[in-house]
């Protein structure tokens, strides 16, 4: 849970990052089981639900309805690495 702050997307965990962020872009997921996420560049606002199965985060999406699946691949104090099929997030406090 807490807030994080978007530090790379890339392509099959290349160093590569194609997104460029904001410091404002950020990436929540609260203690009630709601997150959201904003990324300024590309105008995008996201809110939801979401739920920990083991080290499988659910994103379940308001607008459009739909569920995203990501495995957590580092989870600690200052770090998030997700991957979701062949992109992979890199999120840090």
């Amino acid at each position: 849970m807490g807030n994080w702050k978007f530090e790379s997307i890339s392509l099959d965990n290349t160093s590569e990052n194609y997104i460029d962020f904001e410091n404002s872009d950020s990436f929540s997921l609260n203690s009630t089981g709601h997150f959201d996420y904003s990324m300024e560049n590309l105008s995008l606002v996201k809110h939801g639900k979401w739920d920990l199965k083991k080290d499988t985060l659910f994103l379940y999406y308001h607008q459009p309805d739909s569920t995203r699946i990501f495995i957590i691949e580092i989870l600690s104090s200052n770090s998030l690495h997700l991957k979701e099929g062949n992109n992979f997030f890199k999120f840090r406090r």
